[in-house]
């Protein structure tokens, strides 16, 4: 079994739009780990959770960090991710406790390219 840490609400930086797309919005996944991995008393309470993965280890699905992809320098509005999980139809299926691979890839949704 695998657990992904998610963002639930976005982080913004005001000050910057460049540095606002490299913050986490929500649905990234912002780590994946084996389920015996002890994760600290922060991990998946506040403005994150955990979503666990039935039957599978966490190479599975690093895909999830995947980042947007292209030239930084070129576009400073790539996001720190290339695809969410779609926390709005996993609340809608009623945030279950323990999901399959399956159920995992069908939450994994494009993110909207930026441009500068």
């Amino acid at each position: 079994m695998a657990r992904m840490l998610v963002q639930i609400a976005d982080k913004i930086n005001r000050e910057s739009v460049a540095l606002d797309a490299q913050c986490y919005k929500r649905g990234d996944v912002i780590w994946i780990e084996d389920d015996d991995f002890v994760w600290g008393s922060a991990e998946g309470v506040g403005p994150t959770v955990l979503v666990r993965v039935l039957g599978v280890g966490k190479g599975l699905l690093l895909n999830f960090l995947d980042r947007e992809p292209g030239d930084l320098l070129a576009n400073p509005l790539l996001q720190r991710r290339a695809a969410k999980f779609d926390l709005d139809q996993y609340i809608a299926d009623g945030s279950p406790a323990l999901i399959t691979l399956a159920q995992a890839l069908g939450y994994k949704k494009s993110r909207l390219p930026r441009v500068a």
